[in-house]
């Protein structure tokens, strides 16, 4: 809570003092999370078998997304997931590419997003492109675009970017213009469930909390959270009817995480191919999206990469 307070305040106040002094902090919590959640906290957590397991709940967030505890796998930070290794395979990684994003676009049914996924474009390397700065950072402002951030926040992302504030107001302000559409839609969806007393995700997931973000966050982040089990069922019933040795060890956000044994790579790669790849048209709108799943192969550490 007082980390999201810090950040509010940075975006709020022109003190160059207090500017330093709250990204002193900020990164003083970052590194002491690393320092005695994983480095300290892990060894703690070895079971007999020499392993840490990770105790993982499928859908405890209201949207469905899953979650692990002790560790936290899905918050932890890049550079230290080189610590997970696997035992005697490779760690691959089958992503959905933009899932949320898809799903907005089916949701919204705006033409102009679905003809640019059917004509197979990147839209964090468009935004990437439209502001001038790296693909991971558009990634992270659309993403805030989607989920209701102000001008104010998107300015204060642009900012850490590297941008110019005049540059920065300027190019937020055309941004949400572009996302106008998306708004529309979201605004419609807020009317609804404030006067059906819910909200619902296309899978028929309810939830009660009625706060204008939760409402526009849920159908996205719940629908794509659904496929997402869906891939990794997919993934687990061909690696068993197989007989496979190899295994899914964890859903990571819109990925399924596979440790596969050696001399299985050609047999993941075939499941792979036949895991469903257009996004399901749920209500018979007739939008076939493109759903593609990306592969990642680490090596026998977690998210080095090859």
């Amino acid at each position: 809570m007082w980390e999201e307070i810090l950040k509010e305040v940075k975006q709020t106040t022109s003190s160059a003092a207090s500017d330093d002094l709250i990204t002193t902090l900020l990164e003083y919590r970052n590194l002491n999370t690393v320092l005695t959640r994983y480095i300290q906290g892990l060894p703690s957590l070895l079971s007999a078998d020499g392993r840490v397991h990770s105790y993982l709940q499928i859908a405890k967030a209201v949207t469905g997304r899953g979650a692990s505890s002790n560790p936290n796998l899905e918050n932890i930070p890049k550079h230290v997931r080189d610590i997970i290794c696997s035992d005697k395979g490779e760690l691959w990684t089958y992503d959905r590419s933009q899932s949320e994003y898809r799903c907005v676009a089916y949701l919204s049914q705006i033409e102009s997003i679905i003809r640019d996924y059917m004509a197979g474009k990147d839209l964090h390397t468009f935004t990437a492109e439209f502001f001038g700065i790296p693909r991971k950072d558009a990634k992270n402002i659309n993403f805030a675009g989607i989920f209701d951030a102000t001008l104010e926040k998107l300015m204060y992302m642009l900012i850490k970017c590297g941008m110019e504030q005049g540059k920065a107001k300027e190019l937020a302000q055309k941004f949400i213009q572009t996302l106008d559409p998306v708004k529309r839609w979201q605004r419609a969806f807020v009317s609804q469930a404030y006067r059906q007393g819910y909200v619902e995700t296309p899978t028929g997931r309810r939830s009660y909390r009625l706060r204008k973000q939760q409402i526009v966050n849920t159908p996205i982040q719940g629908w794509s959270a659904d496929l997402n089990k869906r891939t990794v069922c997919e993934f687990f019933d061909e690696i068993w009817s197989r007989r496979l040795e190899s295994y899914v060890w964890l859903e990571f956000h819109d990925g399924t995480e596979l440790n596969v044994m050696p001399g299985e790579e050609h047999e993941i790669e075939d499941i792979a191919s036949c895991v469903f790849q257009v996004l399901p048209d749920i209500y018979d709108r007739g939008i076939h999206l493109p759903f593609p799943l990306e592969k990642e192969v680490h090596g026998k550490h977690w998210h080095r990469g090859s």
